[in-house]
């Protein structure tokens, strides 16, 4: 038995923490790709999250003597999440929608937007203390920064909402970086017109 303490208290942890950390990463990055509508990478994905879960989860069971295992599992649970998260937020998939409202003048923003090719829609609209313009802006998740950046530069008294959307039909995109099809595991996308 003695021979065996490195494996059960080095090897099989390992193995374990590894296993958990791939699935639960998975698992991450699975919701959210169900929230933008990615129905065929889910299906791909959820298959081999629930493989490595069942690879993981028995060898707990066949080791439920050994509490390093199932410190080797929390830990895995723990640093997935980090990493489906920060996957998640590498790739950047998907649109936002931003919702700017400021009572400074927004020509110069305006024409920031146009030469990145970006979409926008202006409304007039009245706040709590007197006119303001609205700016209504569809954006590749990816140029989000870019735009809040445009946003703080020329409009820096401003209330900016942004929100995720799963789908849109048609509209004028930041065309500077072309978004991927995961290997067409990912909703079509479209070229703004």
């Amino acid at each position: 038995m003695a021979e065996s303490i490195p494996y059960f208290h080095i090897i099989l942890p390992i193995i374990i923490f590894f296993t958990r950390m791939l699935d639960t990463s998975l698992g991450t990055l699975r919701l959210v790709l169900i929230g933008r509508g990615n129905r065929k990478a889910v299906r791909v994905i959820g298959f081999f999250e629930v493989l490595l879960w069942i690879t993981a989860i028995s060898q707990l069971i066949q080791h439920v003597n050994h509490w390093s295992s199932y410190i080797a599992w929390a830990l895995g649970f723990t640093a997935g999440s980090f990493i489906g998260f920060k996957i998640e937020e590498k790739m950047a998939l998907g649109k936002h929608q931003m919702r700017i409202i400021t009572p400074q003048p927004i020509e110069e923003f305006l024409e920031a937007l146009k030469s990145l090719n970006q979409g926008y829609t202006v409304f007039d609209g009245v706040g709590a203390n007197g006119p303001v313009k609205q700016i209504f802006i569809i954006v590749n998740r990816k140029h989000s920064k870019e735009i809040t950046e445009l946003m703080r530069k020329h409009i820096p008294q401003s209330f900016c909402s942004i929100s995720d959307i799963q789908a849109t039909d048609s509209g004028v995109f930041n065309s500077k970086k072309r978004e991927f099809a995961l290997s067409g595991l990912l909703l079509p996308l479209r070229q703004g017109k």
